[in-house]
């Protein structure tokens, strides 16, 4: 969606927010000045306007078009704060018509206030639509404007930039291949500035628990960590998370998992910035590292671990909040809450089905079945729409299938934008499947 387009759309809807303060004027001034107009009816012919019939539609019209204008600001804006004004209007517009009958003054007054109120409420969803238009429009202008999409913030040296040379030729060749994996797949968006604060597609290790402890996995485990440790350029680091959970195989022997995550340091401290509320249930504050933050996310309880990944991985507000209420509603009723998908692209691609061609990307999260996308999501699409064009031609320039491309690509690409400044994260804003892998598979990929 163009910049302009986002930057319009509010104005639009702000035009029904203009026609029901206009309606709710007029029912409240219907009301009040009414019997002044009958009065002088005999004159005008206006004995019409205190009709009840006129009352009801004028009380109905106005209940629709506030209604229809302000929830469909809080699908824009998601702010809540015109809502209980509506619901205050709206009740005190039906009280005077269907509650007990009120003295002609009392009345009068009470259909007053219930119009104040809504057109109150028109006036906070105006503000909260014209704040959603200039946040998303102006990050998304940004995105499309810089040539890199997403800055990044790097003191460091080029050639200390992912220093893999200082590993073993083995761990090297790991090395290449779990940046090249990571950038085929949703990393790109984390080495990329940090649109996703976190990504964790492209290595994950298992190792047997009971009845007998797996040394050879274990052994994958700490080359990995020390490959991991030489993965860091900038604002971009590497960190291995063992789960706490155990898991059986079919043949009751039990295992563990661990994940290599990516980590953009200015896309974390933004999304613990923004949803300090949050976080800090979790004692995580502005500036707690990557490994403090997984950790407590990995061990928090069920809704709050849910939350935490999902704002991790860069999803927008509203998916996270679908996705932790959808699975507490699994939980409770045991019923699988059905639902969309939202695919970004990427430049690895899976399967729908086995034995089928790979067309699915893998940065996906999940909405309501049916719903529309959203101003987060189309902020999201255009924002990676920018990285993935990028990546595809600088991809092909330093021949990545080959040796060392992948990392004279990140060198290159990071150091080019080491000077911009850090933009601000544009979403208010579930964890991926993990796929069992030995770490040895990705040698030569």
């Amino acid at each position: 969606m163009p910049a302009s387009g986002l930057l319009v759309r509010p104005i639009r809807r702000s035009a029904g927010d203009a026609s029901g303060i206009v309606v709710a004027v007029v029912c409240a001034l219907h009301c009040m000045a009414g019997p002044l107009l009958v009065a002088a009816a005999p004159l005008l012919a206006l004995e019409w306007i205190e009709h009840p019939g006129v009352e009801w539609a004028l009380v109905v019209v106005s209940l629709i078009t506030s209604s229809a204008a302000i929830v469909s600001g809080w699908r824009w804006h998601r702010r809540s704060g015109a809502l209980p004004l509506l619901m205050a209007g709206v009740v005190g517009l039906l009280v005077t018509r269907l509650g007990p009958e009120l003295a002609e003054e009392t009345e009068r007054l009470a259909v007053g206030a219930a119009a104040a109120v809504l057109v109150l409420a028109h006036l906070v969803n105006i503000q909260m639509l014209r704040r959603a238009s200039l946040r998303v429009g102006l990050v998304l202008l940004a995105a499309l404007a810089s040539p890199s999409a997403l800055p990044a913030q790097n003191s460091a040296a080029r050639e200390s930039c992912f220093a893999i040379e200082q590993l073993p030729a083995r761990d090297r060749a790991i090395a290449v291949a779990m940046l090249r994996a990571a950038s085929d797949g949703e990393g790109l968006y984390t080495l990329a500035g940090g649109l996703k604060p976190v990504s964790s597609d492209f290595l994950t290790v298992t190792w047997t628990v009971a009845p007998t402890v797996d040394s050879v996995a274990l052994d994958s485990l700490a080359t990995i960590r020390r490959v991991a440790g030489a993965l860091r350029c900038g604002p971009v680091i590497a960190h291995v998370l063992e789960y706490a959970a155990t898991y059986t195989r079919p043949d009751s022997s039990r295992y563990r998992v661990a994940s290599v995550f990516l980590v953009h340091r200015d896309g974390l401290q933004r999304t613990l910035t923004q949803h300090a509320a949050f976080w800090q249930q979790l004692g995580m504050t502005d500036g707690a590292d990557a490994a403090r933050v997984l950790s407590a996310v990995e061990t928090a309880p069920r809704a709050a671990r849910w939350r935490g990944f999902g704002h991790l991985f860069g999803y927008p507000d509203a998916a996270v909040d679908f996705f932790v209420e959808a699975g507490e509603s699994q939980v409770r009723t045991g019923t699988f809450v059905r639902r969309d998908f939202r695919r970004i692209e990427t430049f690895r691609k899976f399967p729908a089905r086995e034995g089928e061609p790979p067309t699915l990307s893998s940065f996906v999260y999940a909405v309501p079945l049916g719903a529309a996308p959203s101003a987060a999501d189309s902020a999201l699409e255009a924002a990676a729409a920018v990285v993935m064009h990028r990546y595809r031609e600088q991809r092909a320039h330093f021949a990545v299938e080959d040796g060392d491309g992948i990392v004279a690509l990140w060198r290159e690409w990071i150091a080019s934008t080491a000077d911009t400044a850090t933009r601000d994260d544009p979403f208010e804003a579930p964890r991926p499947t993990l796929i069992a892998r030995r770490a040895g598979t990705l040698v030569g990929r």
